[in-house]
């Protein structure tokens, strides 16, 4: 049988067992979508499978799922659960099937950015390349163009690019740049001041917000990711344009909302021509704060500060970000009164707030530079510090954007003039910056500790990476420990090391749960006696190895007792041996596991030392078992990290790689049909 064939059976075999206590682990590929209008075709790029959801929430089991790949008709789209911030769901039919999945996991061919740019209307590419936009940009506003040519797209050039503006937009010591605290692992920061190692726990900025990774904020920050009919409206001009904006809008966007009302409609009417705001978005900027039913900052009635209203809510932050938002709408700027006083302070009435907090918004942020979404949340106009940012949350400009996108889809007015200005850098990639993915998990992979012989090595700190050690003591062996911050993350480099006479560089590796890698170097300068001058234990029943392990310990022949190995394997006179456990305990009878330790000593001093290794005993409990198949399938699948004294004992088959074969050689051995040698030579059927 030769060994793909032979693999595949043992696959089967084993899976079968396993398949009951081995945990699997779905990884989503999430990408950043764009709309198109209904009904329409795209495709699932959820792997393996995307699940179907009665409604447009987790809340309930899925009803369904489908395949990666597969093409599936979009009804409609609405508002659902957020998913990484974006609350983008769509209805669905699928083999007949009616539900709703979120638009985290479909993707839309024709809109795919990266195709190259079309010119099937040589005016405006022209007109693309008089106002200066970059190649990358245009394929996007081609397709805009060609289906709304009434829209009008403004370069609103940069003194800054784009690698530097992502840079000041990450600060790690001060981040300005939110992520939901349930978003996965690749849109948070890393950075010590946002990441705490020692709890493996990432620090909340704000209740349930961390801080975001700098791979999020660059896409988010690239506006060639958005140039689609609805997150381009995160680029739309703010102003009040009564030309593009009408009451009629205002009461449609008003709809389904605690604020659906004629009366509210007349608010957002009065306070778009007050601040010269569009009412469109400031609509869309209150249900992005308090979301469409409300909260504590719109409801009057939020303890300490009854009577007050914070509808945008503007200076909302701090560990009770409403009561100090609210603290705000009753004090505003109390030594400033002039400015309370145009602003509506206090704001004790829904309108004032509405109106008051409009003309904030106007004079603060639209009217200063920063007439978009997408400057109130990145402030790139206002010199390098990027201070004068409305909001945090980095998904803000998108799903705001999506938000005045359905005011004009419901009033009927998508086609009607409108003018976007859209930000250029002074240089940017050549492709559009992907939406982060990564291994779920947390990113620590920091040592707490590294120990040689029992002792702290000196001057140890987890952000210090290299280490030079000078060693005289006459013992030439010497036991290197290495502890992490996270106990599931993975540790190579830990054990026994016999220095020889000069440098010996030692390597420890850690690895992240995630996947992220951190190496640790030691380089130890022994001046003290070799290996080579102690003569080397012997045997004529165990095999003893040139590398120090000890492999024969055959249960039949009671080989694997302690009285029997010591009593079988010799030394000159002036050494003795002995025989600790996996903890370094002297055992003087009883089973050997893997991993025990021969040690050979000269007047209590550890002259030499050898590993014993039972092959089929991965797990060093001293016995062969099912236990030990589990051991392997985990490390195959990536649950379990196996050391390398384990992976000899894995080895059964003593080949290049343990794989699912030798887990079925040590699963037919559990029950008799076959025998796991124990020496180093081909198995015996």
């Amino acid at each position: 049988m030769d060994r793909e064939r032979a693999k595949n059976i043992s696959t089967i075999i084993i899976v079968v067992f396993l398949l009951s206590i081995i945990p699997f682990t779905l990884l989503l590929n999430r990408e950043t979508v764009a709309e198109l209008n209904f009904p329409i075709e795209a495709k699932v790029i959820a792997v393996p499978s995307l699940n179907i959801r009665k409604t447009p929430d987790l809340s309930q089991n899925a009803i369904g799922s489908i395949p990666t790949g597969q093409e599936i008709l979009l009804l409609e789209q609405t508002e659902g659960q957020a998913i990484n911030g974006d609350t983008n769901w769509y209805r669905i039919d699928f083999k007949n099937q009616d539900g709703y999945v979120s638009a985290q996991y479909v993707e839309f061919a024709p809109w795919d950015i990266d195709l190259p740019p079309t010119a099937n209307d040589q005016d405006f590419e022209n007109y693309l390349e008089e106002q200066g936009f970059p190649y990358s940009y245009r394929a996007g506003l081609h397709k805009l163009h060609e289906k709304y040519p009434n829209w009008i797209f403004k370069p609103i050039k940069l003194n800054v690019d784009f690698d530097s503006a992502v840079n000041g937009q990450y600060k790690p010591d001060s981040s300005i740049n939110f992520v939901p605290a349930t978003s996965e692992d690749a849109l948070k920061s890393t950075s010590s001041a946002d990441f705490n190692k020692e709890t493996n726990e990432w620090i909340q900025k704000e209740y349930g917000w961390v801080a975001a990774s700098k791979e999020i904020i660059a896409h988010q920050l690239d506006p060639r990711n958005f140039l689609d009919e609805q997150h381009i409206f995160q680029f739309e001009s703010l102003s009040y344009n009564p030309d593009v904006q009408n009451w009629q809008g205002i009461r449609n966007q008003l709809a389904g909302t605690f604020m659906d009302s004629d009366e509210y409609a007349n608010i957002f009417y009065n306070a778009a021509v007050t601040s010269a705001v569009s009412p469109y978005h400031l609509i869309a900027r209150v249900i992005q704060e308090v979301s469409p039913n409300g909260s504590g900052s719109s409801s009057g009635t939020y303890p300490g500060v009854e009577g007050y209203y914070n509808f945008y809510n503007i200076a909302a932050y701090g560990a009770d970000p409403i009561y100090e938002g609210l603290k705000f709408a009753r004090d505003g700027y109390p030594k400033y009164p002039a400015v309370n006083e145009r602003i509506l302070i206090p704001w004790n009435t829904p309108e004032r707030s509405i109106k008051g907090g409009a003309i904030f918004l106007g004079n603060d942020y639209i009217n200063n530079l920063q007439n978009t979404l997408y400057f109130q949340k990145f402030d790139l106009r206002h010199g390098p510090d990027y201070w004068h940012q409305y909001m945090a949350n980095v998904f803000a400009p998108q799903s705001e954007s999506r938000t005045i996108y359905n005011a004009y889809a419901r009033e009927g007015s998508l086609t009607e003039p409108k003018e976007f200005l859209i930000p250029i850098f002074t240089s940017i990639p050549d492709l559009p910056i992907p939406y982060p993915t990564g291994g779920s998990g947390t990113p620590n992979n920091w040592l707490r500790s590294i120990s040689i012989d029992g002792a702290l090595l000196p001057g140890f700190q987890s952000s210090t990476y290299s280490y030079q050690l000078e060693v005289d003591a006459p013992n030439s062996e010497i036991t290197i420990d290495a502890i992490p911050y996270n106990p599931y993350a993975g540790v190579t480099g830990r054990g026994s090391y016999f220095l020889k006479e000069g440098k010996n560089p030692i390597l420890i590796t850690v690895t992240a749960t995630n996947g992220e890698i951190r190496n640790y170097e030691i380089i130890i300068n022994y001046h003290g006696e070799t290996m080579a001058e102690v003569p080397r234990v012997e045997s004529t029943v165990y095999q003893i190895q040139q590398d120090g392990n000890i492999y024969g310990l055959d249960p039949a022949q009671n080989l694997n007792l302690v009285e029997n190995a010591l009593s079988n394997i010799t030394t000159t006179d002036q050494y003795s041996l002995s025989i600790v456990d996996l903890s370094d305990q002297e055992v003087t009878q009883g089973s050997i596991a893997t991993g025990y330790k021969l040690l050979q000593k000269q007047n209590d001093n550890v002259v030499g030392k050898y590993t014993f290794v039972v092959l089929g005993d991965v797990n060093c409990d001293g016995d062969v078992d099912i236990l030990d198949v589990d051991s392997i399938y985990r490390y195959i699948t990536g649950y379990l990290n196996l050391n390398d004294v384990q992976l000899l004992a894995a080895n059964v088959l003593q080949d290049s790689e343990v794989d699912i074969l030798d887990a079925d050689q040590i699963y037919r051995s559990v029950f008799g049909y076959i025998k796991v040698s124990q020496y180093l030579e081909p198995l015996s059927e």
